[in-house]
């Protein structure tokens, strides 16, 4: 299973409450509503939830995009992602605002669920990550028992599309050390 910002929690959640149905975790710049940084993440998006309410979508997105991300995350992100990319996060606008950070800043992590957890996991944070990703790295670092790290320089937030083919190559070998291999037939 495999996430990035927000669906890393999701990953994780899924994982806590069914185990048995996964091999690993591939957590990419998850972002925990429950480390110091993000104290006051409600209030703080209180500005970017009225710019949405007022019907200014593509500002909204660009506001909180360049929170997560940098001030010129988007024209980035334009640069390296298919065309049509724009359009896709601008009809995704109102699911993000309406119920994905206020589902994600009221998920609790069960800090003792994660304790429990034997799953490998690959923890992926890019060197420019802003402190709310840092601090939850490391309170994830600190919780999951077989963890292996990756740090990508150079990279912000969207380390996947910032450097998607080390990425890429550093979650297939991740994948492929962690997969048990079938028994050849006829042997115990």
């Amino acid at each position: 299973m495999v996430g990035h910002s927000l669906a890393a929690d999701i990953v994780l959640q899924a994982v806590i409450e069914a185990p048995d149905r996964f091999l690993t975790m591939s957590l990419l710049e998850p972002g925990l509503f429950s480390v110091p940084s993000a104290a006051g993440f409600d209030e703080a998006m209180s500005p970017l939830v009225r710019v949405f309410e007022s019907g200014e979508h593509r500002k909204a997105m660009l506001l909180f995009l360049g929170g997560v991300g940098g001030a010129e995350v988007m024209a980035q992100l334009e640069e390296k992602l298919p065309e049509g990319t724009t359009e896709m996060a601008l009809a995704d606008v109102p699911t993000l605002f309406g119920s994905d950070l206020p589902a994600g800043s009221r998920w609790k992590l069960d800090e003792e669920a994660t304790r429990a957890l034997r799953h490998p996991t690959l923890l992926v944070i890019g060197s420019e990550a802003g402190p709310i990703f840092r601090e939850s790295n490391a309170a994830l670092a600190a919780l999951l028992a077989n963890v292996e790290h990756l740090e990508l320089v150079g990279s912000g937030h969207f380390v996947h599309v910032e450097q998607p083919k080390l990425v890429a190559e550093r979650l297939a070998a991740f994948l492929i050390r962690n997969t048990p291999r079938p028994r050849p037939p006829g042997r115990a």
